[in-house]
Formats: C-alpha cells, structure tokens, sequence
C-alpha cells in the first residue's frame, strides 16, 4: 500500500544523538504543546522586573494565546485567566545565548531509519548559529547547561512508510517553591517551551517531510528567541 504524499498535524516548532529502542509496539506521542518561559540566566545581565501589560502590548500581533481544552493550561510557557479561561503564550526573554542542542531518537529496536541524530544535530546547529546562538556544551561546576534544546523524533514504520512525530523542546535549570535541592543534589531543569509536528509519509518522501518539520521547528523556535532579543534591546534603550 503506498501512502499518500503527506498527512501533517502541527501542535504548537545537540551532541551525537542518542538513540533510545522501546519494544516494537505502536508509540503513543506526547500531549499537543505550545510555547514558553525562561528564568533569569546565569552569565546574563540582570533580569528586571517586567511589566507585563507592556509585554503583551508588544508582543500581541506574536502571541500565541492556546485555549485549554479543560479548565488548566497543560503546557510549557505563561499562564493567565482571559475570559474566564486559562491560557498560555510564549515567554523566553532574558534568555541565555548559549543553547547546547541534543538528538534523542526514539524507535523499535530492530528498525533501521534513514538518517543519523547526528545528522540532524548539525543542521539544527547550523540554524542556530546563523542566529547567533552559541551550541558549545559548557558545563560549570559540575551543573547541566543553563539552557538546552531538545530534538526528540519518534519514529514508527507504517505500510510503505513512516509515521513520526518531531518534538523540539527547551529545557532550562528553574526553581520551585516547593524544593531547594541540596548542591551535592544538583539542580531541578524543567521543559520552558515546546513545539509538536507529526507526519505520515511513504519511504520517497519521508526524508525531505521529516527535515522540513525539524527545521521547521527550530526556526520557529529562532524567530521566538530572536524576537524577545529585540525586545529586550528596546526595552533597554528606554530605561
């Protein structure tokens, strides 16, 4: 059976890869996201008190506001009750310049795939570089990267085909108010953005659909970064 050119749902958009091979069941993707946050970052310039009607005066045309479909907000990013609902948008300023990117790969054992996590390491990384974002894996003290980005493609054959979701995620070190680890305990990072794209495809048109949504991702995730960049620069020429 050959499967049709394309059928593409999209959701919200470092190192070798790592390859992860679960048994040879269906894979179930994780939940549709949207996009996110970011705490103030070591080795970058003091994060200000932000007002935050100023913020979304400026960001509004940006702003990508997700309607939960229950009554919380299930997603990476701000939250805010608007008309009596919750809702989400995306929140990276003050961001570290200095984004690690790592490949997770996840596939049935026996499943050989036609492409390499390196492989799409370096073309993430080319992006980000052409927008000035330094992936170099700095590790101080023994701590994770104050930030990192997360490719993370599920991947499951299907017919003449695939079928497989591409999962582009920021991770950064945050704090809690419900726990301070200890230093010998290390340091809590959680999930501040997110974006989902899933494909079906025929074994023809897997590669050119699966790197159009990677960079699809990650560019969205540039033109996020490079905009709270702006912001910020602007913002620091009024103070």
């Amino acid at each position: 059976m050959i499967l049709p050119l394309c059928f593409q749902l999209v959701f919200g958009a470092f190192g070798a890869g790592s390859t992860v091979t679960p048994p040879a069941a269906p894979l179930q993707g994780p939940p549709a996201p949207q996009q996110t946050t970011s705490a103030p970052q070591k080795n970058h310039p003091a994060h200000k008190q932000i007002d935050m009607h100023l913020l979304q005066e400026k960001i509004k045309e940006k702003e990508k506001d997700s309607e939960a479909a229950g009554p919380l907000y299930v997603y990476p990013g701000v939250v805010r009750v608007k008309d009596g609902k919750w809702m989400g948008y995306d929140y990276l300023y003050n961001i570290t310049s200095n984004i690690p990117i790592e490949v997770t790969v996840i596939k049935p054992k026996e499943l050989s795939v036609p492409f390499t996590g390196e492989a799409i390491h370096d073309h993430i990384a080319n992006l980000f570089h052409e927008a000035g974002i330094d992936t170099t894996v700095n590790i101080e003290g023994g701590q994770p990267p104050v930030a990192f980005f997360n490719m993370m493609i599920l991947i499951y054959p299907v017919n003449d085909g695939f079928i497989a979701l591409t999962d582009g995620r920021l991770l950064e070190t945050v704090s809690v108010k419900r726990v301070t680890p200890a230093a010998s305990e290390g340091v809590l990072q959680a999930m501040t953005w997110e974006q989902q794209n899933l494909l079906v495809a025929s074994n023809e048109n897997f590669m050119s659909l699966l790197n159009q949504n990677v960079e699809t991702i990650a560019n969205n995730f540039i033109e996020r970064y490079r905009f709270f960049e702006a912001f910020k620069k602007r913002r620091a020429g009024q103070d």
